[in-house]
């Protein structure tokens, strides 16, 4: 409970940095500067004002770029308000700067010994060792070569390592908390109660042992003794944050809420405002939403520049689904300063939840302009053409993100996976060997190795891999690519073992009921699969996408009422997703029942005109119904509000082909998508359509060879073979178009290529 109450959300701080910049601006040299900042950052670290802090630091860093004091405690403020990525960067700027910082040195082991990864722990092990081979009686260095020593199983080391710290520092707190949670991992509740005495008696009155006596005693739920020490705590300082959010949280855990309000009413009232969130926390707690907000719109009007509660207020109205409130809260910030990075950033996301991409792309540039080296906003503005369906500059802005940081692991993470749905697994696993080694053995590193292999078919390397994973961590991605590899190894039983236990971790995972399905069908039992789905369907009826996907097999099963009513308990199970509207519309129109379809689909419009999915499921209703003027509107009215969606792109340009009309602008949209997703072979055919109805063939022939490579559909097919024809090359011309009649003889391109090798072969004949 306590921890709830401590935890604060990431703030962006750069907005604020010039204040302090003018403010200290006729200091006479940059030393002096340094120090004024460092002085004033310090003073706002003490009071926990976190932001402030890091503001004073940058500007230390700016004066002085090569000082490795200012980047750490530039880091150490980054850590007060959880900014861990920018800590992090931090303390390694510090290290290279001067390798022998002591303070550096440990705070970076300290946090490696957060890792479950060996080869990290131990990389932390040699920090501090390295640290004690100059100082060897450091206390803060044998207390953290203690930690590391605890992380890496050696108990009776670390306990070595404290003892002899205590025997150097005997009121080092830290030491005492350790050892007294040694003694505890070890089952001697009586050993580590003495632990925390004897600190006691070292430290009568000192404010943070009696709170950690407190907490030590809450850990154990002796809540009488808890309280002592809590209230002792107060007395020495009435107004020590850290003791009333600890008693309150005790008198939540031993049932009196209405003191426990009180408690946290009277921390939220503590000078300095590194508690001021307090209460609404409380309140949020207990599910008082309309109290919290109120309170939260309180502080703002009298911390207007307090990014701490702005972000939570945003954060409210998103959980509530009130977009427009949310934004209405950060245009304002906006109004006031255009140039508040964390205001642009909140947005912009609040913008790309809401599916307002091209608004989100307006906030995200000028942050890139002011921060280019800010790896969260390429990340975020790879997500906004993503959703654009920019699948070209998704991955560039992944790529970005890597070189700037190459530590960031969910760039790296989601680049690699595009690279896999784009059937590049030799790329992906280039990218994934070049993670940093202390990221190695991350369990979702070593899932998309695995992908990797198993797209190249090394499928013993990726079994050894999923084997190692699982080592590590049993998790549904990883209990996945083992059920799929015993199943290509025809071991039945062993990969719907391990099917129904990622099942049984991820319930919703509908990727691990497609696996255990894919297991059925190759056993041949596709009744029992369908009877699995619908039985599990059964045993998760809140599970909207369980529903959906038991609907789906249903559909495929030609099981359509079935599948209807799975989709309307979807919906019920979550009235406010429209991918179950979706789905029924897809249905209707798989079923030729337009009218129904476009009614579903003009209700979604209705409520949301800038769904790009209503919007091109609507454009495909206006095809099948036989008006293609209609769906060449809905994607122009799809591309007014995301101009970067190369799906809409290349389907408008290919009925302007079609039509044989506006071939300039169908040329302009075909080649813009190809900018935007380049390994798209159905944009390859679309150009070759639009040089073929311009007359220019031998332009076409190539375009439509490059689409067939990529993807041999009877379309492609066809349309090179029809340029073929009207280059006059009637023997690849027939070889094609008998290629395109064995996939598909029933499309209307199929009567369209037969006269043109009729008209071909008269020609020929007079000749």
């Amino acid at each position: 409970m306590a921890k709830i109450f401590k935890s604060r959300l990431l703030l962006g701080l750069t907005a604020l940095a010039g204040i302090a910049i003018l403010t200290l601006s006729g200091c006479a040299n940059p030393a002096e500067k340094e120090a004024k900042f460092l002085e004033s950052g310090k003073r706002m670290l003490a009071r926990q004002d976190y932001q402030r802090a890091v503001i004073q630091f940058r500007n230390a860093v700016q004066a002085m770029p090569r000082d490795p004091e200012a980047f750490y405690q530039l880091a150490l403020a980054y850590l007060g308000h959880g900014s861990y990525v920018e800590a992090v960067q931090a303390l390694r700027q510090a290290s290279s700067l001067d390798p022998k910082h002591v303070p550096t040195q440990l705070k970076l082991a300290e946090l490696m010994t957060s890792s479950h990864n060996r080869e990290v722990l131990e990389e932390a092990q040699k920090h501090v060792e390295g640290v004690l081979s100059d100082i060897p009686d450091n206390p803060e260095a044998l207390t953290t070569l203690a930690l590391t020593k605890l992380r890496l199983g050696q108990p009776a080391g670390a306990e070595d390592e404290l003892v002899r710290s205590l025997a150097v520092a005997p009121t080092s707190l830290r030491s005492s908390l350790l050892l007294a949670k040694l003694k505890l991992s070890q089952k001697d509740a009586a050993g580590a109660e003495q632990v925390m005495l004897e600190a006691a008696q070292k430290s009568p009155q000192s404010v943070n042992t009696l709170i950690a006596m407190g907490e030590f005693y809450l850990a154990l739920r002796r809540y009488p003794q808890a309280e002592t020490q809590l209230q002792k705590a107060l007395q020495l300082d009435s107004k020590s944050g850290l003791a009333l959010i600890d008693l309150g949280a005790l008198q939540m855990a031993s049932g009196r809420k209405d003191l426990a309000e009180q408690t946290y009413r009277r921390v939220s009232s503590l000078p300095g405002g590194g508690y001021r969130t307090s209460h609404v926390l409380f309140l949020l707690h207990e599910g008082q939403a309309d109290a919290a907000i109120a309170e939260l719109k309180g502080l703002m009007d009298k911390n207007p520049r307090d990014r701490e509660i702005r972000s939570l207020l945003v954060g409210v109205y998103m959980s509530r689904n009130e977009i427009p409130k949310a934004n209405q809260v950060l245009s304002r910030v906006l109004e006031d300063n255009p140039k508040d990075i964390d205001a642009l950033m909140g947005r912009a996301r609040v913008e790309l939840m809401a599916g307002q991409y091209a608004e989100a792309q307006k906030d995200l540039l000028p942050v890139l302009g002011l921060q280019p080296g800010l790896v969260s906003a390429h990340h975020m503005l790879a997500k906004v053409y993503q959703a654009q369906g920019a699948e070209g500059l998704y991955r560039q802005e992944l790529e970005e993100a890597l070189r700037r940081d190459p530590q960031y692991l969910g760039a790296r993470l989601e680049l690699a996976s595009a690279l896999l749905n784009e059937k590049a697994p030799q790329a992906a696993l280039d990218l994934i060997n070049q993670t940093p080694n202390a990221q190695q053995n991350n369990a979702l590193v070593m899932v998309q190795r695995n992908a990797a292999l198993m797209g190249l078919d090394r499928r013993d390397e990726a079994a050894r891999g999923v084997e190692a994973g699982l080592k590590i961590a049993r998790s549904p991605e990883l209990l996945m690519q083992d059920a799929v590899l015993k199943l290509q190894r025809r071991d039945f039983a062993s990969a719907r073992k391990s099917a129904e236990e990622a099942l049984s971790l991820a319930p919703d995972n509908v990727r691990a009921l497609d696996v255990l399905m894919g297991v059925y069908r190759a056993q041949g039992q596709a009744a029992e699969a369908l009877k699995r789905a619908q039985e599990y369907a059964g045993q998760h009826p809140m599970s909207s996408a369980v529903q959906q996907y038991v609907a789906m097999v249903l559909a495929s099963s030609g099981k359509p009422s079935d599948a209807r009513a799975a989709l309307a308990v979807a919906k019920a199970a979550n009235p406010n997703s429209i991918g179950s509207d979706l789905d029924i519309a897809r249905m209707d129109l798989a079923e030729n029942k337009t009218n129904e379809a476009r009614g579903i689909l003009s209700a979604l419009l209705a409520r949301d005109s800038e769904n790009s999915a209503a919007g091109m499921l609507m454009a495909e209703v206006e095809i099948k119904s036989g008006n293609p003027a209609g769906a060449i509107d809905q994607y122009r009215r799809i591309l007014k509000k995301t101009p970067r969606s190369s799906a809409a792109l290349n389907n408008l340009a290919y009925l302007l082909a079609d039509r044989n009309e506006q071939l300039d602008e169908a040329l302009k949209d075909a080649q813009q998508a190809k900018e935007l997703s380049p390994d798209d072979g159905g944009i390859d055919d679309t150009i070759g359509w639009v040089h073929y109805r311009k007359g220019l063939y031998p332009t076409a022939v190539r375009y439509f060879e490059a689409s067939a490579a990529k993807r041999p559909t009877a379309t492609g097919k066809y349309h090179l073979a029809m340029a073929y024809l009207k280059m006059g090359d009637r023997r690849r011309g027939t070889e094609t178009l008998n290629q395109a009649l064995k996939l598909d003889p029933t499309l209307p391109e199929a009567a369209i290529a037969k006269r043109a090798l009729a008209d071909l072969a008269k020609g020929q004949t007079a000749k």
